[in-house]
């Protein structure tokens, strides 16, 4: 077997893509994934790990993982409750892996190094790279305030391009997906132009969601603004009581002058007593007023002469209502019985 090609102990990783440079801890609590664990222990600590593309695939098989993993080195196994094991790795190179099958109770594969390309960037050129993604960082840390301020200080501290772009990529929230594009990218360039893509997409995102948030607070400030002055007008509304009580006095002018029977005008008063009382309820006083309007339109005892002409009567009915020819036959008809009598 070629040096490159090693046969080592593989962990299906969920939802997690571990870049070379790096060290990361994980837990663990398949069977087949502790059995690797501990195997790699035994035997040089070697293990190879790589991500799976359905992270709730409880048994992924060669096409159900990518086929570019990470070489690490086991630092640490914790025992935690529930039969769950901690792991904390060093992760060494990349490798593709060629072969995956299941034996003695746990994942291995065959597993070919991959040499890193080496950076052919001109030391001018990687301070450019190095210096516009800084500057991305910062612009991107001053809208979502994830880094903390020493995480900060120590990227900015870093010169090299492959080094920043991996501990960026350890502190930031990004989806294993674009860490397994990073891992399987060969050179730097292509690898800088996914990470500052990632970086200016999330800054532009944030700045939409700053600007509807800011918008949704002018709004409800604006609201409640408005809800306070309404109080207001209404406190002072109570306190002096001359519009209001002017318009109820003019109300109960209308009750008594209007042509109505005693009960009609006793229950109009009636209502016009409730609707005193509500000051401070602005929607019970709106619909008593509402109402006492509405009976205030009403004819009630006031009568027109009556014109007993039929051919006057159905040539308002034509004009000023359109089809309905049943419903005009039955007024005529009560208009004629009505005449007659």
């Amino acid at each position: 077997m070629s040096e490159n090609i090693l046969k080592l102990p593989v962990i299906p990783l969920r939802g997690l893509t571990v870049l070379p440079g790096t060290t990361v801890h994980f837990d663990i609590s398949r069977k087949s994934s502790i059995k690797a664990a501990e195997t790699a222990m035994l035997a040089g600590k070697n293990l190879f790990v790589v991500t799976q593309k359905n992270p709730v695939e409880e048994t992924p098989g060669f096409d159900g993982i990518y086929n570019i993993g990470t070489v690490v080195v086991i630092k640490q196994l914790n025992k935690l409750p529930d039969n769950i094991v901690r792991v904390m790795v060093e992760a060494k190179s990349k490798g593709q892996i060629l072969a995956f099958n299941f034996e003695e109770g746990y994942f291995q594969g065959k597993i070919d190094l991959l040499e890193e390309k080496e950076n052919n960037l001109s030391e001018i050129e990687e301070e450019a790279f190095v210096r516009e993604l800084k500057d991305t960082i910062r612009d991107y840390n001053d809208i979502t305030h994830e880094l903390s301020a020493n995480a900060l200080r120590s990227l900015m501290h870093m010169s090299s391009l492959k080094n920043l772009m991996r501990q960026l990529l350890m502190r930031v929230r990004v989806k294993y997906q674009l860490k397994q594009t990073f891992l399987e990218e060969d050179d730097v360039v292509s690898q800088f132009g996914t990470i500052i893509s990632f970086l200016k997409e999330e800054n532009e995102i944030a700045l939409i969601r700053t600007g509807i948030i800011d918008k949704v607070k002018q709004r409800l400030d604006k609201n409640q603004r408005e809800h306070i002055l309404r109080e207001q007008m209404q406190v002072i509304r109570e306190e002096l009581g001359d519009d209001f009580m002017s318009e109820a006095e003019e109300l109960e002018e209308k009750i008594h002058s209007l042509n109505a029977d005693k009960e009609v005008k006793e229950q109009l008063l009636k209502e016009l007593s409730r609707y005193k009382g509500t000051m401070g309820n602005a929607a019970e006083a709106n619909v008593l007023r509402t109402y006492i309007d509405t009976m205030l339109e009403m004819p009630w005892n006031n009568t027109t002469e009556e014109n007993p002409d039929l051919q006057n009567a159905q040539d308002i009915l034509d004009r000023d209502h359109y089809g309905l020819k049943k419903v005009k036959d039955r007024i005529l008809e009560f208009l004629a019985v009505r005449c007659k009598g």
